[in-house]
């Protein structure tokens, strides 16, 4: 079987990424089709999309606690656009009667018909699909079995063994991930940008302050918020000396705590960049 997994990255990237693993490591290494963002340059997305999702037989939707309300650089949601990504997944897939499966991940809830724009209403009607962090290897489990339509066929002693240590990974992953969570690790202090100037971070639990500076002025230049849901800081900065102008971003920290990286975006103009942070 082949499975279109429909996420959005600022949503849910983390959970698509291990559950495109599960899917894999149970349907076969070329079962999940999950990045139609990665169209290049000059194609048709319209058409790969329908080309996608054509050679699958279910469409899993992932649905996260932004997913509803997510919106573009100029406030609008992404789901009212006929040029959204993830709508026209939905849409095709409901168009062709393939299989579509609402995922419900990071304690999301199921939107109503009335939350949806028209195309999307049907979506609110399909029974979902809850994934629990709590319970990752458990309900991944049941949703590779409810794909399939059937349990597992009896297995050997050996792959009894080979999937033991798949799920005691798993329940590592989860372990960790928790512990992350209930004591995050320290990203205050000074961590120096690749564009020539330096951010002061103050961290009171999950909840940072940050300040920009540049080298030479040694001014203080933007200013905001951010929150540290590990491994991701999710911050904005007000510029100080141009009214409305901002800069918000996802950046991941390395496993040596050493650098945070990601992708921010200039508001209003839309520009995004690829920013880099050492300690």
């Amino acid at each position: 079987m082949n499975i279109f997994l429909s996420y959005r990255r600022d949503d849910s990237a983390g959970h698509a990424g291990r559950l495109t693993d599960v899917l894999e490591a149970a349907l076969g290494d070329d079962a999940v089709f999950q990045d139609v963002e990665a169209i290049a340059p000059g194609t048709d997305f319209v058409d790969a999309i329908d080309k996608a999702i054509g050679r699958c037989q279910a469409v899993l939707v992932l649905i996260g606690p932004d997913w509803i309300g997510a919106r573009d650089a100029k406030g609008n949601r992404r789901l009212d656009s006929d040029t959204d990504f993830v709508r026209l997944e939905i849409v095709r897939a409901l168009e062709r009667g393939i299989r579509v499966v609402p995922v419900l991940v990071g304690g999301a809830k199921m939107p109503s018909q009335v939350e949806l724009p028209p195309p999307l209403r049907p979506l609110a009607r399909l029974q979902a699909f809850e994934i629990s962090d709590g319970r990752w290897a458990y309900d991944t489990g049941q949703l590779v079995t409810a794909l399939g339509g059937r349990r597992a066929a009896p297995v050997s002693r050996r792959r009894v063994l080979q999937i033991a240590g798949v799920v005691v990974a798993v329940d590592a992953i989860a372990l960790g991930t928790w512990l992350l969570l209930r004591d995050p690790p320290e990203v205050g202090g000074r961590w120096n940008r690749t564009s020539g100037s330096y951010w002061i971070v103050t961290q009171k639990g999950s909840d940072l302050a940050i300040e920009e500076t540049h080298h030479d002025s040694r001014e203080v230049w933007k200013r905001g918020k951010g929150r540290f849901e590990p491994p991701a800081i999710h911050y904005e900065l007000q510029y100080v000396f141009e009214n409305g102008a901002a800069e918000k971003g996802r950046l991941e920290l390395s496993d040596d705590r050493k650098v945070l990286r990601g992708e921010a975006e200039q508001v209003p103009s839309g520009s995004r960049a690829v920013v880099t942070l050492t300690r």
